[in-house]
């Protein structure tokens, strides 16, 4: 029996070793059970990320799972809390793209802060916030303190709800730079660093520096 079938040997490497393809099978799975379900672009982030040693049916299964936890919340989006938590591993290297990806998605609109945080895995509200106004720094400098490009470059669509809003924002972040930097006589910056501490306190480490940059660029212009 087994030479009358074995006319075609088809060799399938474990998932492991096709990342490429979770993304469609879980698209497929998701799809099977309900057309309306979706998956937000940080859980398939992390379901590449794992080496699904139990290969497609485990991934199914996870997927099943996601499923009936989203629907238990009245959801049609399946997010990171949805997940097992031995799959979900936030590693500071892809925080930033998380997030940002996640804002850029809803536009940036006035709910997009809670509802990234809340899809993440139940992030805080702050943690989602700082790390927008780190990005823009980081944006702000790298693009030569050139305001437009950097409003471009942190909204990541040249449309107009995305562009206004990240305006907006930037406004606000620059604007209490200059403000507080207005009511300084001593404009050294080790002198300003010292007084802006609060500044500091929930941004990201890795932003630092480049809150450094904006402060420095800002007191030049002074």
């Amino acid at each position: 029996m087994f030479y009358r079938l074995n006319v075609i040997k088809i060799n399938l490497p474990p998932l492991r070793e096709r990342k490429e393809d979770v993304e469609a099978l879980v698209e497929h799975f998701v799809k099977s059970h309900d057309e309306s379900f979706s998956v937000s672009k940080a859980v398939i982030e992390q379901l590449v990320q794992n080496d699904w040693k139990g290969n497609v049916r485990e991934l199914e299964s996870v997927i099943k799972r996601a499923v009936i936890f989203a629907e238990a919340e009245k959801r049609t989006m399946i997010k990171l809390s949805d997940l097992p938590k031995e799959l979900v591993n936030y590693k500071k290297s892809d925080m930033e793209s998380l997030i940002i990806d996640s804002l850029r998605d809803k536009k940036f609109s006035h709910s997009s802060i809670n509802e990234t945080a809340k899809e993440l895995g139940g992030l805080s509200r702050t943690m989602v916030s700082e790390y927008l106004r780190g990005f823009f720094f980081k944006e702000f400098v790298n693009n030569d303190f050139d305001l437009e490009i950097a409003v471009e470059s942190v909204a990541g669509s040249n449309e107009k709800e995305a562009l206004d809003k990240i305006k907006a924002k930037s406004a606000t972040y620059i604007g209490n730079v200059e403000k507080d930097l207005s009511k300084l006589t001593d404009l050294k910056f080790e002198s300003v660093k010292e007084k802006f501490k609060s500044k500091y306190r929930n941004l990201p480490n890795k932003y630092h520096l480049y809150l450094d940059k904006v402060i420095q660029y800002l007191i030049s212009k002074k």
